[in-house]
């Protein structure tokens, strides 16, 4: 979904600066990042990660511990760093517009709210608990995150918070060398 809702809103300036968008599907899958260790390794490009739910250096997050592990497992084997890259919100569908979502469910009550009921329930997914506080009216399913990120990009609407500043900091990475 992810890679989805990037190419959606980002994805013509992202072709531009050649970045190819894989998802790694969780940052737990070793599998993913021990493919993206061996393609910079023998194929020699530039790889970054993505992760959501990122809160900062320190943070407490799983995603926090698994980026700083994966910073520090590089550094003992002597390779560059991948460039990391983190989203605040626990998942990328919470960047979708809130105004966008109302209309094909109304009582929708807006991402702060959803955050925070999911904070309370931690460990239920965020697509899941968002589908339970739009009373089942929309199912945050891959089609339909699809939908409504492309519904964003046609009508220009600007993701909330940190995904556009984050991306642009993507791009910058992408071309500057290493």
């Amino acid at each position: 979904m992810d890679q989805d809702v990037l190419r959606a809103l980002f994805g013509e300036q992202l072709e531009r600066a050649g970045i190819l968008i894989q998802p790694l599907h969780g940052l737990k899958n070793s599998d993913h990042l021990l493919e993206l260790q061996l393609v910079e390794r023998f194929i020699d490009v530039r790889v970054g990660v993505l992760a959501d739910h990122v809160t900062d250096t320190g943070g407490t997050t799983m995603e926090d511990r698994t980026l700083r592990d994966l910073r520090r497992n590089r550094d003992e084997l002597g390779r560059p760093p991948f460039d990391l890259f983190g989203l605040a919100h626990p998942d990328i569908i919470a960047y979708l517009d809130e105004g966008v979502i109302r209309l094909r469910a109304p009582t929708f009550p807006g991402w702060v709210e959803v955050e925070r009921r999911w904070h309370d329930k931690r460990g239920a997914k965020l697509k899941n608990l968002a589908k339970v506080a739009t009373d089942n009216l929309v199912t945050f399913d891959r089609a339909t995150v699809a939908a409504l990120a492309q519904q964003m990009a046609d009508e220009m609407i600007v993701p909330r918070d940190d995904l556009t500043a984050v991306v642009q900091k993507v791009i910058q990475a992408a071309n500057t060398p290493r």
